[in-house]
């Protein structure tokens, strides 16, 4: 499987891809969806949370638990899939493009993190298309060869059910991590790739109500 991806990146990324061949690592993320259909995975989605193998990453997203955007587009490319994350930052929208290659396992999609200087593979394990997605990504660092796990939940809209988030943390547990290390995104106010940084909702309020005589 991990050959037919990397011939597939290899194919879009050029020589910015310098994976090896062989499987990155022993580590697995399960099956992907079934019968996933790449289209109606297409559009507008908001990680509302998250959790992960990796102390870093959960220390950095701790820190700064923002709701985040994404934006994922078809690209001219028969192999690629663009995506866009944004994020409120100091009230400013900040922008991030990544391109993802397809592989011939529908729902499983590879990319190269400069930031990280790590190989990522990306499982859709579980979606309904309208909701919800559930996301493995497997993260494997190109100096140390460690790899970490990162599960995500993704929704359409900024809230989730209880219904949906009982799903995903029975998939955290199925993954091997622990439900109650997840970190759940504050709607610091909508941030996308086409507008500005939207307020978010007013907190309810905390006035107290005198009593009537």
């Amino acid at each position: 499987m991990w050959k037919t991806a990397s011939v597939l990146c290899l194919l879009a990324l050029g020589s910015a891809w310098t994976m090896p061949v062989e499987p990155l690592t022993a580590v697995s993320a399960g099956p992907t969806k079934e019968n996933f259909d790449l289209s109606r995975f297409m559009g507008r989605w908001y990680k509302v949370a998250m959790v992960s193998t990796c102390s870093h990453l959960m220390r950095r997203y701790s820190a700064n638990p923002t709701l985040v955007t994404v934006e994922l587009e078809k690209a001219d490319s028969a192999t690629n899939v663009t995506k866009t994350t944004s994020f409120p930052w100091d009230g400013v929208c900040k922008h991030m493009t990544n391109s993802y290659c397809l592989t011939e396992t529908p729902g499983m999609f590879v990319h190269y993190s400069s930031r990280l200087d790590s190989d990522v593979e990306s499982f859709v394990v579980e979606t309904d298309y309208n909701d919800y997605a559930i996301i493995v990504m497997l993260s494997t660092n190109r100096v140390t060869g460690r790899t970490s796990k990162i599960v995500n939940l993704y929704s359409r809209s900024v809230d989730v059910t209880d219904e949906v988030l009982d799903d995903f943390k029975a998939q955290v547990t199925r993954q091997g991590l622990e439900s109650d290390s997840i970190i759940m995104g504050q709607n610091q106010g909508e941030c996308v790739a086409d507008g500005p940084t939207l307020p978010p909702p007013p907190p309810p309020s905390t006035a107290k109500v005198e009593p009537q005589s």
